[in-house]
């Protein structure tokens, strides 16, 4: 057995220090409408802890009526799958409305949604997984709202998360979020926000995800 100062372990940055970040109040519905210069002050940083490519740039901001999102994906749109959201094009988001950052696993409060950048069949669903006590009833697809442009060398993918599916959101009583998200594509590495799925497994792991303030 080899003894304690021969043993090596792997630590990374992601093992001390996540992301925090701001989350600017928006208009509602008005984000998709802004130029890439208005759209500059909700844009989400790129994580250092992630030594990945960065593909994407993800757009956005909150207000009493949910969560909106403006993601440019800066290659062409190439395929996209039901259920394998992962072997195609697609977003994935997380949220904690309450940023649980001591829970190891999903409360009523997290959510998971993903959206396809197609026109035609399943576009969006919320696909959360709880344990049995936890549980709540999912979004249903058709309140999710998504539209997608197709560029020849991009796509734009906006939606909408609405509050009303957003189990304990309530900005005027909890200004912090829990937050990642995973941007898929056809045979290549995804594009995640504070750590990577890659390494960590951090789909029912709130606490590693990160936290953003709302700021009015």
């Amino acid at each position: 057995m080899n003894s304690f100062s021969e043993q090596t372990f792997h630590l990374s940055p992601q093992n001390f220090f996540l992301p925090h970040f701001s989350l600017l109040y928006l208009k509602p519905g008005t984000l998709s409408s802004l130029s890439p210069k208005e759209k500059k002050p909700f844009l989400l940083p790129d994580p250092i802890l992630c030594e990945e490519e960065r593909f994407a740039e993800v757009a956005i901001g909150w207000n009493e009526e949910g969560i909106e999102a403006s993601i440019l994906v800066k290659k062409p749109f190439e395929e996209a799958y039901y259920p394998d959201i992962q072997n195609g094009d697609s977003v994935e988001i997380f949220l904690d409305t309450r940023s649980s950052k001591m829970s190891g696993y999903n409360t009523q409060f997290c959510h998971h949604f993903f959206f396809l950048p197609v026109e035609e069949g399943i576009r969006a669903k919320e696909i959360t997984h709880f344990r049995t006590h936890d549980s709540h009833p999912l979004a249903p697809s058709d309140a999710l709202e998504s539209t997608t442009l197709f560029h020849s060398d991009s796509y734009t993918l906006n939606f909408k998360l609405p509050s009303d599916y957003l189990i304990g959101y309530d900005p005027s009583q909890v200004q912090k979020i829990g937050m990642t998200y995973r941007i898929n594509r056809p045979k290549n590495p995804s594009q995640h926000f504070a750590l990577s799925g890659d390494e960590y497994p951090f789909e029912e792991r709130p606490a590693l995800w990160a936290q953003g303030e709302l700021i009015a």
